[in-house]
């Protein structure tokens, strides 16, 4: 807090069954997802592959138009859920409505290093974190072995950066002292990473024959850390709701509402945080 020269040691946050947070790189993460799904008898994964558009049967989405190496090609479903991210082809194609949206207010930048000596001793098992004025520093273990550096900045600093990244990276860094020497001594893996300022979106997830989950449904700023966590979440949300409608337990409108509303329990308050103290990250220091 206040860049001093001192780490705090805490217990892990709610560490899990593994015993330590871990912060996997989107590639192997990737890995491991299509790994899992395909190890399902019943999904077949198309490579190189990209939904263009949606079908519609009057007001009723009934699939998808492909773009494949070979060609175009429709499939059709009971459901198309769109996963795509914030940018989402589906969302667009569908209309969703949006129930809320606020304005960016913060940048982020990243890079990944090796040789992190964590605060005690051993390898970095959790996150560490280092305020400074409106400006956050994040440290996240990741996999093999390589660790996460990282900055949530406001707009104003991040028109700054962005003119001389790498050396301005390493300088906004030097100021949050009690990381910045455990930083400066780790190898660099790669250049320093962006991203950039991106509006705050709520959109309704759920219509006739779609549904929305993660960014593509909810998208906030990075800077609190809940978006992968809200992208599980609504993703277990979702295929509980599906499973209730193909078990005929409930009508598809009853499931898909069940999925709307519980998306926005778990997410709206997240949300909100995320919005509010995003404008000024100083609000989260003592008052």
């Amino acid at each position: 807090m206040g860049g001093g020269d001192r780490a705090t040691l805490e217990p892990a946050q709610d560490p899990g069954p593994l015993g330590y947070c871990l912060s996997v790189r989107r590639a192997p993460l990737d890995h491991l997802l299509v790994r899992h799904a395909t190890s399902f008898g019943c999904v077949t994964l198309l490579e190189r592959t990209r939904v263009s558009d949606v079908l519609w049967a009057g007001e009723q989405v009934v699939g998808v138009r492909l773009s494949t190496p070979e060609g175009e090609r429709d499939a059709r479903a009971r459901i198309v859920v769109g996963a795509d991210g914030r940018h989402s082809t589906v969302a667009r194609r569908v209309r969703a409505p949006v129930e809320r949206h606020d304005p960016a207010s913060r940048a982020a930048y990243y890079q990944y290093v090796r040789g992190y000596a964590p605060p005690g001793a051993g390898a970095p098992d959790g996150p560490e974190f280092s305020l400074l004025g409106d400006e956050i520093a994040f440290i996240f273990p990741s996999d093999d072995g390589v660790t996460c550096v990282a900055l949530s900045v406001n707009l104003a600093v991040f028109g700054w950066l962005r003119q001389a990244a790498a050396e301005r990276f390493g300088a906004r860094l030097a100021a949050h002292r009690g990381l910045a020497g455990r930083v400066a001594a780790a190898t660099p893996v790669g250049p320093v990473l962006a991203c950039g300022p991106e509006a705050n979106v709520v959109r309704v997830p759920v219509g006739p024959g779609w549904a929305l989950a993660g960014d593509a449904g909810l998208h906030q700023d990075p800077w609190s850390g809940h978006g992968m966590d809200c992208a599980s979440v609504h993703g277990a949300l979702l295929a509980e709701a599906l499973a209730d409608w193909f078990g005929g337990r409930r009508s598809e409108a009853e499931a898909l509402e069940q999925y709307h509303h519980g998306r926005n329990v778990h997410g709206l308050a997240r949300y909100q945080e995320t919005v509010e103290f995003g404008r000024d990250l100083r609000q989260l220091g003592p008052s």
